[in-house]
């Protein structure tokens, strides 16, 4: 059987609580975490990384998934809900550092975060048009991030 090769990070990015900046929370400098549960939860949806990773945060902090919680990958939709309501959401911290109306709050999710890149099929070598996109995501990469913040 042959192994597939190893998926190729392009970026790596550390996961934030946002919320809107005028939310409760945003002015405050330490948050307990069963304070942060008790507000109003927007998840990603159970199929995804960020999900099973919140999930294993959770549960070695000892606590459930907030109950008060929507679930949904759609991006828009995300932050539609935290701009107009006191929700929170695990999200990126590029997105709350980047947007206007939204803030990360000041909590640790010592999660190992959101990885964008380029995972290739065992055993099929990649068209031409492929590897000339693969490349083009890898050079736009670079000249966002430095090559040292990920792997290869």
């Amino acid at each position: 059987m042959v192994s597939p090769p190893a998926p190729q990070t392009l970026h790596a990015e550390t996961i934030r609580v946002i919320a809107r900046s005028g939310h409760p929370l945003a002015a405050r400098t330490q948050i307990p975490l069963d304070e942060l549960i008790a507000y109003r939860w927007v998840l990603p949806g159970v199929e995804t990384a960020l999900r099973t990773e919140l999930e294993e945060f959770f549960h070695r902090n000892d606590c459930s998934l907030p109950p008060n919680r929507v679930e949904t990958t759609a991006f828009l939709t995300v932050r539609q809900f935290l701009v107009e309501t006191d929700m929170v959401a695990a999200l990126p911290e590029l997105i709350g550092s980047n947007a206007p109306r939204l803030t990360a709050l000041p909590t640790s999710l010592d999660l190992a975060g959101a990885r964008e890149g380029i995972t290739r099929a065992a055993g099929r070598r990649p068209s031409p048009a492929s590897e000339a996109m693969m490349q083009s995501l890898v050079t736009i990469v670079d000249s966002v991030h430095p090559r040292t913040d990920r792997s290869d």
